[in-house]
């Protein structure tokens, strides 16, 4: 950057325009000129996925363990955004032109991935054979295994450069190959992201998706839809912070040879109206191709995720639908009115089969009495209650009706 010492004071105060273009700063603009400049121009021509989720300009992170399947859905997205059609919940505004640079397949691989994308995509009846042919051959991939940091962002601006049609979307995969940095060095990746990527994807007019491996799936994220998932990942919080939007890969649960994943979309994925805030997808049996579901697939009982955070998720909903079947059983056991002693009640749950376990039963009765569907009382001598030894009675009360649905509420 020049001093500004250096500029003559004339220029500074009478042409500020060429002070600011000599010292390469962007001058102050009041809201009010942005938006009358916004209202001329109409709708954003840089626009590339819809609602504006991915623009031009703009970076965005896309994460996934590793082993998941990054480069095949990549690949797959491009190639369906490259018709212009929508994939795994996003729709383009146009045919998009996109570059992969990646490093991680040899040619062998690429073709296996792009043979069983285009399998799906056919006999998913996605997009007919010529299409596909059209398609194959305006996608274009770069595979660098030896450029990263200063050397790679100059490789990348001259592909960018010499493409033509020029290029909409570049994704770059992975993101470790390419820094030439510690991503958890803040200052490095700082440098990488702000000082090197930023510029060059205003200079060359593209959108850029890093690609990029996460943590293992936290307990926050298996049981919370509304967990930001922005932070899963190796390297320093700016990684979080720089991107425009992001998404992330989840392995949801496997069942038997099936294995089905979550898409979601942490920052600016309102703009996409996902149902639930994620899209459900799973690996096909057939091919490397990713199937998308309409819902997210129901957990078959006794079959539980490979992810330990849903494993302990998905046992608990068990044990708790469990406990709701023996609690409108335990009730069940007394007509409405009767009341027992607390032993007496163990014997029923005990001779019924509902629990044998001491601490199952005492589970089953608190919980009974806590929903108010059994009180408990003590004895009243004068129905003949009692005994000895006996300081309390289990009592359904004569208001605890059943539906005829078979659903127990206290009236």
């Amino acid at each position: 950057m020049i001093d500004a010492k250096l500029i003559p004071p004339g220029i500074l105060k009478h042409d500020p325009a060429t002070a600011h273009h000599i010292l390469n700063i962007t001058p102050p603009r009041s809201l009010l000129d942005i938006r009358r400049e916004v209202e001329a121009a109409g709708p954003d021509p840089g626009e590339l996925i819809k609602n504006r989720f991915i623009c031009k300009g703009s970076v965005g992170l896309f994460t996934a363990e590793t082993g998941m399947g990054k480069s095949s859905l990549i690949l797959q997205a491009a190639m369906l955004w490259g018709l212009g059609r929508r994939a795994f919940g996003m729709e383009p505004t146009k045919p998009l032109r996109i570059l992969i640079i990646q490093a991680e397949n040899d040619k062998y691989d690429l073709n296996e991935e792009s043979a069983g994308v285009e399998w799906g995509l056919v006999n998913k009846k996605l997009l007919t054979a010529a299409e596909v042919d059209k398609v194959l051959s305006q996608v274009q991939v770069v595979s660098d295994r030896s450029n990263y940091g200063d050397a790679f962002i100059q490789v990348l601006s001259a592909t960018l450069e010499q493409a033509n049609p020029k290029i909409d979307l570049v994704f770059i995969d992975p993101l470790f190959a390419f820094a030439g940095c510690d991503l958890k060095d803040q200052g490095a990746i700082t440098h990488f992201l702000r000082g090197q990527i930023n510029p060059l994807v205003e200079r060359h007019n593209v959108a850029l998706v890093l690609v990029h491996h996460k943590t293992k799936s936290s307990k926050n994220a298996a049981t919370n839809g509304d967990y930001n998932q922005s932070y899963d990942f190796h390297g320093s919080a700016e990684l979080a912070n720089f991107p425009r939007f992001s998404l992330v890969l989840d392995r949801y649960q496997d069942i038997e040879d099936e294995f089905f994943f979550t898409l979601r979309a942490p920052k600016r994925g309102s703009r996409l109206a996902w149902q639930d805030k994620e899209v459900y997808l799973r690996w096909s049996k057939e091919a490397i191709f990713w199937e998308e579901l309409s819902e997210r697939p129901a957990t078959a009982a006794g079959t539980y995720s490979s992810n330990p955070a849903m494993r302990r998720q998905q046992k608990e909903t068990e044990d708790n639908e469990r406990l709701d079947e023996q609690v409108k059983a335990a009730v069940g056991l007394l007509k409405p009115g009767q009341a027992v002693s607390v032993t007496e009640f163990r014997g029923l749950l005990n001779g019924s089969g509902l629990a044998r376990n001491n601490d199952r039963q005492k589970t089953i009765i608190e919980t009974c009495v806590y929903r108010k569907l059994l009180t408990k009382r003590a004895p009243d001598k004068n129905r003949g209650e009692g005994g000895r030894g006996v300081s309390v009675m289990i009592e359904r009360p004569a208001t605890v009706l059943e539906t005829e649905a078979g659903e127990l509420f206290p009236k």
